[in-house]
């Protein structure tokens, strides 16, 4: 479980503790937190009369303990565990055992800007000369950095110090539930507790800070109660010298309410607000990060008692310095941008900072931020998406799919394979199969029977013995000679094999397809070809056809055809490849043309007769593979019942065509199907939906005197609505929001952004996630003009 705060939370309901709650929930910190006494306790929780703790639900699963107007105290993880917020690390940090690590390892635990931290792994914790002690998985800790007395995240550990022992500093250590910048950390007020507390880092720190000096009126006699019960030290605990509050802060003299102000915008700039936080309204800057920005000491901040009155006429006077970039609509102040190139930032200091490091601060936060800019700029892919029409076979065509082994109702065909599984269904059921060859008058066209439309071809697979289907499946799938496929049919029927079904289902190998009387030579493709190997038999029939002459070339050639689908003698018979495109393959000009002469004898729907062979010794015909008219395909019942009839039945005397041209049933094939389409983007699974692919829509509207601008249909090309909202709001500087598009029955949303901004959305889709101008529709209203 990782950060239960990284997204905005809202509180569902709100209830105040009665006493005895108030004293159950004591007693359960105590007794879970052996270092709490009571004395701390009523510092962050106090048991008055005029001080209530609410308890707080929120929409994430946790509770909230809230002590009066205070901030949160205690947080429960929603599973029953409860864990101090930060705001009560920072005033009681030794009553939970630590984590020491790296400045530069915060910046990976801190939320980022499209997501939350990271959780705590163990190479990166500084382990002390002590160790860090005996502990159990499950055990809460907090994480400070070296140099920096105050922690920045809180969590459990995820492993034991056994199994640390065994296996080393690797992996994941703790699993940070909530940690500085998160939303728990905004709604307890954004304090920041020291100097040392960056914008997006946590480095060492002087001692000083906002936050520090708020509990000096605290009573001083406290302070021995605070200490550890004897003989209880938490592992890597520091020696008891050094102090973990915050040190001691800078004597500084009141400031002026202006000098204040000016210093608590720099403070905001250089710790809390980073350049993905904006724009940000004048109003949001002021609550959220100046006035955390007040030095202690110092009195309240209040723009009322400077000169300038209001906010927005501050944010307005430094934009005149230049220092900021602010847009002003309707009175509402906006900053888009500040300067941190600037003298002016770079020579602000924080109290108690000395120039050195402000300068390595300064430093810091400006790569920070480059970094940020160049991050939006990157793309997230580096190819376009490939999308892929697809059909759905429906309740018209289910049966026909379902006649050639293609069984599963929830599967998609592009449309070059549901034209396979028609002309499979055609050659494998109808010529081959001889449905219509012994009753010519049960066919569906009436008399004469769709037997009347088979031309060329060898007449040998009708007359020849053994089950038709076997023997012209022999013949088309391994290149047998009809009179040796008659005779391994006839064998294989004896054995209870007389169909091509019964040959799938049997799962045959080579050696007992020999043993059951089909030759050696055409047993091993053959054996492949029921178990899904199709390009072996390309292989095989390559040199068997005299068009390769060594077995290695042929597996070359036959792997490079694979590759672009053509992995079947079907494949290569409707393909009909050229010389020139064969010598692409790898095959020479002397192999390319003998290949091309050998296909010649496999074209089977270019209404041309095949070459007829010499006859062998029992007078049947030779290697050719059976072909059909395609200008004249005969219709069975269920050809006519997928493509032909409609639902509901037809009226009496109503008749039939007999044949249908190949074309005709390609064309009612597609319209009988259900459109889908299959979007693949790099580094995401491929999204198939129905329907064919819409377009991404950017939209120009015009409302209340503004423009705007609408993109919707993101989610198709595997695109995240709220990524695009939050990368643009940076990028254009300009006011988004993720809405639902109208209708009860989309789920899809799209992208409002406030201004004319077709170009930059346009642009920042092909930079960033290569969508290419086919893909974009902009719907742009056309100037009126007058016609002169």
């Amino acid at each position: 479980m990782s950060n239960v705060f990284k997204a905005e939370s809202k509180i569902t309901t709100q209830s105040i503790l009665g006493k005895a709650d108030v004293k159950r929930l004591r007693s359960q910190l105590m007794e879970e937190f052996p270092l709490l006494t009571k004395k701390m306790l009523d510092k962050v929780l106090r048991v008055k009369e005029e001080t209530d703790v609410h308890l707080l639900k929120c929409s994430n699963g946790t509770h909230l303990y809230v002590p009066g107007d205070g901030p949160a105290a205690f947080f429960d993880d929603g599973f029953g565990a409860v864990f101090p917020t930060l705001f009560t690390l920072w005033m009681l940090p030794s009553i939970i055992p630590e984590l020491v690590t790296h400045g530069p390892v915060s910046k990976f635990l801190l939320p980022k800007e499209r997501g939350a931290g990271a959780d705590m792994m163990l190479p990166g914790v500084i382990v002390p000369d002590g160790g860090l002690g005996k502990f159990a998985a499950g055990q809460k800790r907090c994480i400070r950095v070296e140099g920096n007395d105050a922690p920045f995240a809180v969590g459990k550990m995820l492993v034991s110090s056994d199994e640390v022992a065994k296996t080393g500093m690797k992996g994941k250590g703790m699993a940070v539930l909530h940690v500085y910048r998160d939303s728990l950390w905004s709604y307890g007020g954004r304090k920041v507790p020291n100097d040392g507390f960056l914008a997006d880092e946590i480095a060492a720190s002087s001692g000083t800070g906002a936050a520090a000096g708020e509990d000096e009126d605290e009573d001083e006699d406290d302070e021995e109660d605070d200490e550890p019960r004897k003989g209880e030290r938490r592992s890597g605990e520091r020696r008891s010298g050094e102090a973990r509050a915050s040190g001691p802060v800078e004597a500084v003299g009141e400031m002026d309410p202006d000098a204040l102000m000016e210093y608590c915008f720099w403070a905001a700039f250089k710790t809390t607000c980073t350049d993905s936080e904006l724009p940000l309204t004048a109003d949001k800057f002021y609550l959220n990060h100046m006035q955390p920005a007040r030095p202690a000491g110092q009195p309240t901040l209040d723009a009322k008692k400077t000169s300038y009155k209001q906010v927005g006429k501050f944010i307005k006077h430094m934009h005149k310095q230049k220092w900021c970039n602010v847009r002003d609509v309707k009175n509402i102040i906006t900053i888009l941008s500040v300067d941190r190139s600037s003298a002016a930032y770079e020579a602000f200091e924080l109290l108690g900072t000395s120039a050195a490091k402000a300068k390595e601060e300064v430093s810091a936060a400006g790569a920070a931020g480059g970094a940020r800019e160049e991050a939006k700029d990157e793309p997230l892919r580096t190819k376009p998406p490939v999308v892929t029409d697809l059909w759905q076979p429906n309740s018209y065509t289910k049966p026909l799919f379902e006649a050639v082994g293609k069984k599963d109702k929830s599967a998609t065909y592009t449309l070059g394979e549901a034209h396979a599984a028609l002309e499979q269904y055609i050659r494998t059921k109808l010529v081959l199969g001889g449905a219509h060859s012994d009753d010519a008058d049960g066919g569906a066209g009436g008399e004469g029977g769709p037997a009347a439309s088979a031309t060329g071809g060898d007449g040998a697979s009708a007359s020849a013995e053994g089950p038709p289907e076997v023997c012209g499946f022999l013949r088309y799938a391994a290149g047998m000679p009809s009179a040796e496929a008659a005779a391994a049919a006839d064998a294989l029927a004896t054995e209870g094999f007389d169909s091509v079904a019964a040959l799938q289902a049997g799962s045959l190998n080579a050696a007992e397809l020999s043993k059951l009387g089909v030759p050696e030579a055409y047993a091993a493709p053959l054996a492949n070809v029921l178990a899904g190997n199709a390009p072996d038999v390309v292989r095989a029939w390559l040199v068997s056809s005299g068009g390769v002459a060594d077995d290695a070339t042929a597996v070359q050639i036959a792997a490079a055809l694979a590759a672009d689908g053509f992995d079947s003698l079907g494949a290569l018979a409707v393909g009909a490849l050229t010389v020139d495109e064969l010598q692409t393959y790898g095959a020479g000009a002397t192999t390319a043309n003998a290949i091309v002469d050998a296909i010649a004898t496999l074209k089977l729907l270019d209404g041309t007769p095949t070459p007829p062979p010499a006859p062998s010794a029992g007078g049947s015909v030779g290697t050719g593979l059976p072909d059909f008219d395609p200008a004249a395909v005969p219709l069975d019942e269920l050809l006519l019942n997928a493509l032909v009839k409609l639902a509901g039945g037809a009226k009496k005397g109503t008749t039939f065509a007999t044949h249908m041209s190949l074309a005709e049933l390609k064309a009612s094939l597609k319209e009988r199907m259900t459109a889908f389409h299959r979007v693949e983007v790099q580094g995401e699974a491929p999204s198939i939906r129905k329907g064919a692919l819409k377009p991404i829509s950017i939209e120009m509207k015009r409302a209340a005197g503004h423009n705007k601008t609408h993109v919707s249909g993101l989610e198709s090309f595997c695109i995240s609505p709220q990524a695009v909202s939050d990368a643009l709001k940076v990028k254009l500087g300009c006011t988004t929001a993720v809405l639902k598009l109208p209708g009860n029955n989309t789920k899809d949303v799209e992208v409002l952004l406030q201004g004319h901004c077709v170009n930059e959305v346009c642009d920042y889709l092909r930079d960033v996630y290569c969508i290419e101008k086919q893909w974009i529709e902009l719907k742009l209203k056309e100037s009126k003009r007058s016609n002169t």
